[in-house]
Protein backbone atom coordinates (compact mmCIF):
# COMPACT_ATOMS: atom_id res chain seq x y z
CA UNK A 1 0.00 0.00 0.00
CA UNK A 2 1.52 3.28 -0.65
CA UNK A 3 1.97 5.70 2.27
CA UNK A 4 -0.72 8.74 2.96
CA UNK A 5 -0.34 11.61 4.87
CA UNK A 6 -3.47 11.94 6.71
CA UNK A 7 -4.13 14.79 8.91
CA UNK A 8 -6.64 13.74 11.67
CA UNK A 9 -8.45 11.48 9.26
CA UNK A 10 -9.41 10.84 6.10
CA UNK A 11 -11.82 13.57 5.13
CA UNK A 12 -10.09 16.25 7.00
CA UNK A 13 -10.96 19.84 5.31
CA UNK A 14 -8.33 21.62 8.02
CA UNK A 15 -5.92 20.91 10.71
CA UNK A 16 -7.70 20.33 14.03
CA UNK A 17 -8.02 23.10 16.63
CA UNK A 18 -4.83 23.55 19.02
CA UNK A 19 -7.15 21.96 22.61
CA UNK A 20 -7.85 18.96 20.10
CA UNK A 21 -4.23 18.74 19.06
CA UNK A 22 -3.16 18.80 23.07
CA UNK A 23 -5.21 15.82 23.89
CA UNK A 24 -3.46 13.96 20.77
CA UNK A 25 -0.31 14.40 21.92
CA UNK A 26 -1.23 13.96 25.58
CA UNK A 27 -2.11 10.22 24.41
CA UNK A 28 0.48 9.70 22.22
CA UNK A 29 2.87 10.60 25.16
CA UNK A 30 0.99 7.82 27.57
CA UNK A 31 0.87 5.49 24.56
CA UNK A 32 4.66 6.09 23.45
CA UNK A 33 6.65 4.45 26.34
CA UNK A 34 4.34 1.03 25.65
CA UNK A 35 5.48 0.73 22.04
CA UNK A 36 8.21 -1.46 21.04
CA UNK A 37 11.70 -0.16 21.68
CA UNK A 38 12.70 2.43 18.44
CA UNK A 39 9.02 1.90 17.05
CA UNK A 40 7.62 5.57 15.71
CA UNK A 41 4.73 6.47 16.83
CA UNK A 42 3.10 7.02 13.26
CA UNK A 43 4.52 3.66 11.82
CA UNK A 44 3.00 2.37 14.79
CA UNK A 45 -0.58 3.89 14.36
CA UNK A 46 -0.27 3.67 10.92
CA UNK A 47 1.03 -0.09 10.17
CA UNK A 48 -1.46 -1.01 13.09
CA UNK A 49 -4.69 0.42 11.38
CA UNK A 50 -3.45 -1.37 8.01
CA UNK A 51 -3.02 -4.83 10.08
CA UNK A 52 -6.06 -4.51 11.77
CA UNK A 53 -3.69 -4.50 14.81
CA UNK A 54 -3.21 -8.27 14.08
CA UNK A 55 -6.58 -9.06 15.08
CA UNK A 56 -8.03 -12.17 13.68
CA UNK A 57 -11.17 -10.51 12.66
CA UNK A 58 -11.44 -7.29 10.43
CA UNK A 59 -14.72 -5.71 9.80
CA UNK A 60 -15.43 -3.60 7.55
CA UNK A 61 -17.96 -1.14 7.14
CA UNK A 62 -19.19 0.27 4.16
CA UNK A 63 -22.23 2.66 3.05
CA UNK A 64 -24.41 2.86 -0.21
CA UNK A 65 -23.65 5.83 -1.99
CA UNK A 66 -27.22 6.66 -2.06
CA UNK A 67 -28.09 7.14 1.52
CA UNK A 68 -26.99 10.68 2.62
CA UNK A 69 -23.59 11.57 4.44
CA UNK A 70 -25.91 12.33 7.67
CA UNK A 71 -26.64 8.48 7.11
CA UNK A 72 -22.83 8.35 8.94
CA UNK A 73 -24.61 9.16 12.18
CA UNK A 74 -26.70 5.76 12.03
CA UNK A 75 -23.18 4.10 10.78
CA UNK A 76 -21.62 4.87 13.75
CA UNK A 77 -24.81 4.40 16.37
CA UNK A 78 -24.64 0.90 14.65
CA UNK A 79 -20.70 -0.04 15.15
CA UNK A 80 -21.20 1.63 18.98
CA UNK A 81 -23.63 -0.81 19.66
CA UNK A 82 -21.52 -3.61 17.67
CA UNK A 83 -18.44 -2.91 19.57
CA UNK A 84 -20.15 -2.94 22.88
CA UNK A 85 -22.05 -6.65 22.16
CA UNK A 86 -18.42 -7.58 21.53
CA UNK A 87 -16.75 -6.36 25.06
CA UNK A 88 -20.05 -8.08 26.38
CA UNK A 89 -19.07 -11.39 24.64
CA UNK A 90 -15.69 -10.80 26.21
CA UNK A 91 -14.04 -9.32 22.65
CA UNK A 92 -11.66 -6.86 22.41
CA UNK A 93 -12.46 -4.18 19.63
CA UNK A 94 -10.73 -1.73 17.79
CA UNK A 95 -12.99 0.94 15.53
CA UNK A 96 -10.22 1.97 12.81
CA UNK A 97 -10.97 5.19 10.53
CA UNK A 98 -7.57 5.89 8.88
CA UNK A 99 -8.55 2.60 6.82
CA UNK A 100 -11.13 4.64 4.87
CA UNK A 101 -7.68 6.12 3.18
CA UNK A 102 -7.30 2.86 1.52
CA UNK A 103 -10.73 2.75 0.09
CA UNK A 104 -10.23 1.69 -3.40
CA UNK A 105 -7.17 -0.82 -2.41
CA UNK A 106 -9.93 -2.38 0.09
CA UNK A 107 -12.62 -1.91 -2.76
CA UNK A 108 -10.65 -3.85 -4.90
CA UNK A 109 -9.30 -6.84 -2.54
CA UNK A 110 -12.72 -7.87 -1.17
CA UNK A 111 -14.68 -6.85 -4.55
CA UNK A 112 -16.91 -4.34 -3.09
CA UNK A 113 -19.22 -2.64 -5.33
CA UNK A 114 -17.69 1.31 -6.48
CA UNK A 115 -21.62 2.11 -4.84
CA UNK A 116 -20.48 1.73 -1.81
CA UNK A 117 -18.10 3.78 0.62
CA UNK A 118 -15.54 2.47 3.05
CA UNK A 119 -16.51 3.89 5.91
CA UNK A 120 -13.87 2.63 8.67
CA UNK A 121 -13.09 -1.00 10.05
CA UNK A 122 -13.43 -2.73 13.17
CA UNK A 123 -10.69 -4.96 14.28
CA UNK A 124 -11.96 -7.58 16.95
CA UNK A 125 -10.13 -10.43 18.61
CA UNK A 126 -9.46 -11.74 22.60
CA UNK A 127 -7.27 -8.39 24.13
CA UNK A 128 -4.02 -9.71 25.41
CA UNK A 129 -3.82 -7.82 28.88
CA UNK A 130 -0.35 -8.61 29.17
CA UNK A 131 0.68 -6.76 25.95
CA UNK A 132 2.85 -3.42 27.33
CA UNK A 133 0.44 -1.25 24.82
CA UNK A 134 -2.50 -2.54 26.40
CA UNK A 135 -0.85 -1.11 29.92
CA UNK A 136 -1.38 2.35 28.62
CA UNK A 137 -4.12 4.57 29.58
CA UNK A 138 -4.67 8.26 29.21
CA UNK A 139 -6.59 10.55 31.60
CA UNK A 140 -9.96 11.59 30.36
CA UNK A 141 -11.16 14.98 29.15
CA UNK A 142 -13.45 16.80 31.93
CA UNK A 143 -16.98 16.91 30.65
CA UNK A 144 -17.23 20.46 29.86
CA UNK A 145 -14.09 20.57 28.20
CA UNK A 146 -16.03 17.91 25.26
CA UNK A 147 -19.73 19.20 25.85
CA UNK A 148 -21.80 22.30 25.55
CA UNK A 149 -25.49 22.46 27.03
CA UNK A 150 -27.28 25.22 25.59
Amino acid sequence: MRERNISCGPGAVRPLQEHFMDRQRKLMDCILPHLEHGTPFQDFINEGSCNFYGAPVAIIVTIDQAFSKSRLVDVGIAVGYMVLAAHNMGLGTCPIGLISAFDEEIREMLNISQEKDVVMGVAVGYPDPDSPINLASSDRAPLQEVVRFY
